[in-house]
């Protein structure tokens, strides 16, 4: 089986993370996807960290969607 490339925005993250609403879980079954690999950049990066620490979140949830 072949795997999808799908590349994740900001939004994507922030709402798998944000609660248990529609869109979340939505989100959340995304990222759950086995049979996708995920694709990113620097700039989603920028974009989700000061929200994490805004919110007094957990940074390494955030981290581990950026490993190398």
């Amino acid at each position: 089986m072949s795997c999808k490339v799908a590349y994740i925005d900001s939004g994507v993250l922030i709402n798998a993370f944000r609660g248990v609403d529609e869109v979340s879980i939505k989100a959340t079954q995304v990222l759950d996807d086995s049979t996708r690999n995920f694709a990113s950049s620097v700039f989603v990066q920028l974009e989700t960290l000061p929200k994490s620490h805004y919110n007094k979140q957990l940074l390494v949830v955030y981290h581990i969607n950026f490993e190398e």
